[in-house]
This record gives C-alpha cells, sequence and structure tokens, in this order.
C-alpha cells in the first residue's frame, strides 16, 4: 500500500475540525499517541531505504509500520506502507532488539483522526509545533481536491515527513518529542 498525504500547517484547530465535521466525516479517534522509531544501526539519516515505527492506537493496541524510502511530487509525498496490529508491544520491542534494530526517536503528540470516504485526516499537534492537517487520499489529485474544499489553498504545505518538518521548519529536536 503507499501513503500519498500532504501536511498543511499552521492550520485552526477547531475551524479545521469543524469544516470536516461538517462534511460528515467520521471521527476515528482522538488521543495522545506514543511512538518508537528503529532502524538499522549502521544506517544514517540521509541514506536510511526504511525503518519501523511502533506507537499505540485509539483502540487500545499497538500497531507496528514498516515505511519505505518516500518520494515527493508538488508538495505530496508517497511512501509505502506495511502495518501490523499488535496486541503486545513488549514482545515487538524484544524481537526488534534481537534483530539488532536501534531505537532512535521518540515521540508524543495529540491527533484526532477523520475519515470521510478514502480520504484520511489526522489532525496533530506536538509539544511546541502549531497544529498542523494531515490530508491522505488514494491519489495526487484527491488529497489536491481535499485542500481545495477545505479552503487551504493558501496554508503553507510540506510533503516531507514529520522528522523533517520538526528538525528544519520549527528547528527542535524530532528524536525527543515529549509532552511535559
Amino acid at each position: 500500500m503507499n501513503e500519498i498525504e500532504t501536511k498543511i500547517l499552521e492550520i485552526n484547530k477547531e475551524e479545521i475540525k469543524a469544516k470536516i465535521r461538517a462534511l460528515g466525516a467520521k471521527t476515528l479517534g482522538s488521543g495522545r499517541l506514543y511512538v518508537d522509531w528503529y532502524k538499522m544501526p549502521e544506517h544514517k539519516k540521509s541514506a536510511e531505504l526504511w525503518y519501523l515505527r511502533i506507537r499505540n492506537t485509539f483502540d487500545g493496541g499497538y500497531e507496528l509500520t514498516w515505511k519505505g524510502k518516500e518520494a515527493v511530487e508538488n508538495g505530496i509525498r508517497t511512501v509505502r506502507e506495511i502495518h501490523f496490529h499488535l496486541p503486545d508491544h513488549k514482545k515487538m520491542r524484544e524481537l526488534l532488539d534481537i534483530f539488532g534494530l536501534v531505537l532512535y526517536a521518540h515521540q508524543e503528540k495529540d491527533r484526532t483522526s477523520f475519515k470521510l470516504g478514502n480520504i484520511c485526516f489526522d489532525l496533530d499537534v506536538y509539544p511546541g509545533i502549531l497544529p498542523f492537517l494531515e490530508i491522505e487520499g488514494p491519489s495526487v489529485e484527491s488529497v489536491e481536491k481535499t485542500i481545495q474544499i477545505l479552503g487551504l489553498e493558501k496554508h503553507e504545505r510540506w510533503g516531507d515527513g514529520e522528522r523533517t518538518l520538526v528538525e528544519e521548519k520549527y528547528k527542535m529536536n524530532w528524536s525527543a518529542m515529549k509532552f511535559v
């Protein structure tokens, strides 16, 4: 499965929630996510071909995601992903340790997720960063159309991953984003 998405930066959280709900989107969940990132020990940031993420889910479970190398075009990112749902994150972490993978980052973020047809919306708030909206769809065209429907064409977009957003735009340490 390919993830096709963009982030719309510095949005008004309550206004965007109201617009998304007015379109008829279903709320999938809301809460604090705890995210751990793993990679091979010898991989350098600039040469990573893949990485793994473990995070909690709104239903009390966990999800392991393999993410491949990304491509960004016109502010929209495409990346191959494979998801596994886990009842027990401790055993998965133990297995990743046995494989020699290293935990290289941890984040906390508050997220509210919505779905409307085949479009997914994730409204994210990291500590110290203004809220942003991630829009994911089955095609670049569907993401573009959704941006227009929400009236967000003039907002800044970020097509790259959250790590580059946090490090490059906000000059913060992505590897340790925690609420105090």
